[in-house]
């Protein structure tokens, strides 16, 4: 809020002959920054660029000016003239021909190398994918798969063959829903079978009827789907998660 308020402070200093519509761009990562936490790294960058452009132009720049202040020196055409431009791409370039080889060689070197990264087999259920990646494409329109949350994106990267029951795009599933489905695993995880067993089966009919299920080992929906060996089999479970099959 703070940093909001001191872009928007210096913003409104800006005389309006030398005003740029480019920065009022940080205005709409602001806003949105209120409804989604994930907008607030967007309006950090994009006010931080913002600032750097027009700073120049806002009144607080020329006051220092006329006071011959230390915190600011205005670029000079004399001094630009004779800046050397190319040092300053010589850094990067090397930076970037360096991954380069590293990557054309899979050499395993953090940060630039390939390979050095791997997603957490205690957080994510990579044990699963040759089990996920065999049934993805049994329905040629796309494979129904319920999944609980944390799984919707790891099952569009690895796996686009399914169609995910929910991910973490908030904005598309919406507050009422994303609440509602909350709600329904907490009932489950509470044993409170007849009001989430009910909600899963209206799910289960008004988006296609699923064909298979990714759910947390030991979760709610978990229980849920091993109370009922005669609807749903288990594929393969793993400490992290269990795969189903609608039978």
């Amino acid at each position: 809020v703070l940093f909001g308020a001191a872009y928007l402070v210096l913003l409104a200093t800006v005389p309006w002959r030398q005003f740029r519509v480019t920065w009022l761009l940080p205005i709409v990562w602001f806003a949105l920054a209120y409804t989604r936490v994930r907008h607030a790294p967007l309006f950090a960058i994009a006010a931080l660029v913002s600032i750097a452009d027009m700073f120049p132009a806002t009144r607080l720049a020329a006051r220092l000016v006329r006071l011959k202040s230390d915190l600011y020196s205005p670029p000079t055409g004399e001094a630009d003239a004779h800046r050397p431009r190319s040092i300053g791409f010589l850094l990067p370039a090397v930076v970037v021909g360096v991954a380069a080889i590293f990557q054309v060689a899979g050499l395993s070197v953090p940060v630039m190398g390939r390979g050095w990264a791997r997603l957490d087999p205690a957080v994510w259920p990579v044990e699963l994918l040759p089990e996920l990646q065999a049934h993805q494409y049994d329905r040629p329109g796309g494979t129904h798969l319920f999944n609980t949350y944390p799984y919707g994106g790891f099952l569009i990267q690895k796996t686009p063959g399914y169609r995910v029951f929910i991910d973490d795009r908030c904005e598309l599933y919406g507050d009422d829903f994303l609440v509602h489905f909350v709600a329904v695993q907490a009932a489950l995880e509470s044993r409170l079978d007849d009001i989430g067993g009910e909600d899963f089966l209206v799910w289960q009919i008004e988006y296609g009827r699923f064909d298979f299920a990714l759910v947390e080992t030991g979760g709610g929906f978990d229980r849920y789907f091993d109370r009922m060996p005669d609807a749903w089999e288990i594929v393969r479970r793993t400490g992290t998660a269990t795969f189903y099959r609608k039978k």
